[in-house]
């Protein structure tokens, strides 16, 4: 039977294994066809913009050298030709377009939503080295250049220039065709593909560095891909990302530097402009949900303590010294109770916090366009006029616990308001959840298209914590915003671009050095739930509340498991070992009672150890305000019911005549002290965890 136990206990783990593998594998098969089908649509906006410019270069001199009308003309229609052509030129070569003019060159820009036309010649002298978009297309083959990054908050661009021949269609371009391309449409398509709550993907150079990354600072500082990965990887995996960049087939494994999660890493070629698009999936999003996960261990790890127990009551029943053999197994069964515990305990400190019901993550640009979309089907739909939306960013600097139920949360909240769409609304939060706050304005920040608005804040605020699985907690600390005119149809939405990174893990919206005296911080994400208000607040014609989504802003924390070990557990603990030591001691031989055998002394201590018991049980109850039975309190059981059993043992071994209480002195209450508090806490812990 143990032997078919541990057969059926590999059967399990192997079929574990084969499921987490072939989820792996539909996820990164997944990926990998959204990633081809955003390559498609991103080379075939390249080759359009190439093509356009191409034949923008042979029509030029078909009718004999252009006029300066007609260079305006065909570089007015390239830029109307295509949204994300911000500019287009012609530059000739040094006196190549007449012999009295030593540069002439003419350019449609957009500016300010209008079309201008500039003298490109006036502004600059293209001729010289380092004017690469002139002088690299003049060696006779068109190209795409190193896209330009600016620090001014405006769009990164790339251009492609082609070479421009005479009429007398000579081997020696006299000059160039160009176009400058906005990358803002390739993030728009990146922002949209759907990778799962932490994946991402990004572009890079043909000299491997940053194009578009969801990380700002990755960009602004030109990184290369192999310094970024090899900040968190050893040198066989960076070898490794090296030889992806060139086998698109190649899937790494590797820790994101960005995000810390164990992840997979690809990368696809855009032949186009000989750039990459590298995909990154996190562990998490292509594997079992973690609830099912913890389940299908906890099942291995079960049949594994059953085959385990058959066995060693096989080799108790074979021992000829029958107590010795009792002794074995009632050690190696309380120990499996033990370490099955302890795996079920260490597989929920791993585990995170499920999204509630109808809750609404927004982890990426995809998952907040989702929301918006959904809200303005919602309004024509329950024929509302359609809603705002505010961009609201908020940044925490501390947070501190008052009790078990209230968090002391300091920080900044911002606003940006879009001119003529958001005129008529007046900036401003709240924090409906706030039993206490202060807020300050800040600063406010006008251009030429926005407002921003900060305000500081200080606020004392109501968590609705269970601590039901108390000590190993996986909380949220929430913070609901609302806007201050919280009648009208205005939906807060998260500040997107005021974040290097949105990503959960992250931390997006947390300072670096924030800690919470006695818990660890997890993630930190925005995500909407649907409130509905059976009420008008005073108003008669209302209907903005019924169905209507608040920004919450959540932060995870776990709770440090070394404090209420040392100061709950670990005296349990101490209180039990005791327990054992007083019923192993206890005797009736008459030999032996100097060592412990006064049934009222017995009873004495364990009255004392009770004492100290409810008093620990007492302190922890008081300071959670529990409402409800806590994993913790289990322990506090177990520990009582011991107590009372060996009082009520040595009661029955001293005041009455049982046999089997009596027989080989007291044996059968020693051997099972340990496997009957062991299971029970192991009974306790399953019904709490394995659910």
């Amino acid at each position: 039977m143990a032997f078919s136990g541990y057969l059926f206990s590999a059967y399990l783990a192997l079929n574990y294994l084969e499921e987490d593998r072939k989820l792996m594998d539909k996820a990164l098969s997944s990926a990998r066809q959204v990633s081809e089908e955003s390559v498609s649509q991103i080379n075939n906006a390249l080759n359009r913009v190439a093509s356009q410019v191409d034949e923008t270069a042979q029509i030029l001199f078909r009718g004999g050298v252009p006029s300066e009308f007609l260079i305006r003309a065909l570089t007015r229609k390239l830029v109307y030709s295509n949204p994300d052509i911000v500019q287009a030129g012609v530059a000739f070569a040094p006196f190549a377009y007449n012999s009295r003019t030593r540069l002439f060159g003419l350019a449609n820009t957009i500016e300010e939503d209008t079309v201008e036309v500039v003298d490109l010649d006036a502004t600059e002298d293209y001729s010289m080295a380092e004017s690469d978009w002139f002088n690299l297309p003049m060696k006779g083959s068109s190209v795409w250049l190193r896209p330009q990054f600016y620090n001014d908050g405006r769009i990164p661009t790339v251009t492609y220039s082609a070479p421009l021949f005479g009429v007398d269609n000579s081997t020696e371009p006299i000059g160039v065709v160009f176009a400058i391309y906005e990358l803002d449409a390739f993030k728009n398509l990146m922002d949209s593909m759907d990778l799962g709550r932490y994946g991402y993907s990004f572009l890079l150079s043909s000299d491997n560095r940053f194009i578009l990354h969801q990380n700002k600072k990755l960009i602004a500082k030109q990184l290369l891909i192999d310094r970024q990965s090899g900040k968190a990887t050893e040198a066989a995996v960076t070898s490794q990302i090296k030889r992806a960049l060139d086998d698109s087939s190649l899937t790494v494994s590797f820790s994101d530097p960005g995000t810390g999660l164990e992840s997979r890493i690809f990368f696809l070629p855009i032949p186009s402009a000989d750039w990459k698009m590298g995909l990154v999936l996190a562990d998490g999003d292509g594997k079992l949900q973690v609830k099912i996960s913890h389940r299908k261990l906890t099942d291995i790890a079960l049949a594994l303590f059953v085959s385990t127990v058959l066995l060693i009551t096989a080799v108790a029943t074979a021992n000829k010294d029958r107590r010795r053999g009792l002794w074995i197994a009632s050690s190696v069964f309380a120990g499996s109770c033990v370490l099955v515990g302890v795996f079920v305990m260490t597989l929920v400190m791993q585990s995170k916090i499920p999204d509630q019901e109808g809750v609404s993550p927004i982890t990426n640009r995809n998952t907040l366009n989702q929301f918006m979309s959904e809200q303005r089907l919602r309004s024509l739909t329950e024929r509302e006029e359609i809603p705002f939306f505010i961009p609201t960013g908020i940044y925490i600097q501390s947070v501190y616990f008052e009790d078990a139920t209230t968090a002391g949360i300091s920080g900044y909240v911002w606003q940006r308001y879009t001119k003529g769409v958001h005129d008529d609304i007046k900036p401003g939060f709240i924090m409906p959840l706030a039993k206490d706050i202060n807020i300050t304005k800040s600063y406010t920040v006008t251009d030429k298209k926005s407002e921003v608005v900060r305000w500081n804040f200080n606020a004392t605020i109501h968590q609705n914590f269970h601590y039901s699985k108390y000590p190993f907690d996986n909380e949220r600390i929430i913070i609901d915003l609302w806007h201050e005119e919280f009648t009208k149809n205005v939906i807060l939405v998260p500040d997107l671009i005021s974040y290097d990174l949105i990503n959960p893990a992250a931390r997006p919206g947390l300072s670096k050095d924030i800690k919470i005296s006695g818990w660890e911080i997890g993630d930190s994400s925005f995500y909407y739930l649907n409130e509905a208000f059976e009420t008008s607040f005073g108003l008669n014609d209302f209907s903005g509340l019924r169905n209507f989504p608040s920004l919450y802003f959540g932060i995870a924390i776990r709770k440090e498991i070394t404090g209420p070990f040392v100061s709950n557990m670990l005296p349990l603990l101490v209180v039990t070992i005791l327990l054992f030591t007083i019923l192993f001691l206890g005797t009736r031989d008459a030999n032996k009672k100097g060592q412990l055998g006064i049934a009222l002394d017995v009873i004495a201590a364990c009255a004392g150890f009770f004492l100290v018991a409810i008093l620990l049980h007492i302190a922890v109850r008081r300071d959670l305000a529990a409402r409800e039975i806590f994993y913790l309190e289990y322990f506090y059981f177990v520990t009582y019911s011991m107590i009372l059993y060996v009082a009520v043992n040595y009661v029955l071994l001293t005041k009455t005549s049982i046999g089997f209480i009596h027989k080989n002195d007291n044996f059968i209450a020693k051997v099972a002290f340990w496997p009957i508090s062991q299971f029970a806490l192991l009974w306790f812990t399953l019904s709490k965890f394995y659910v």
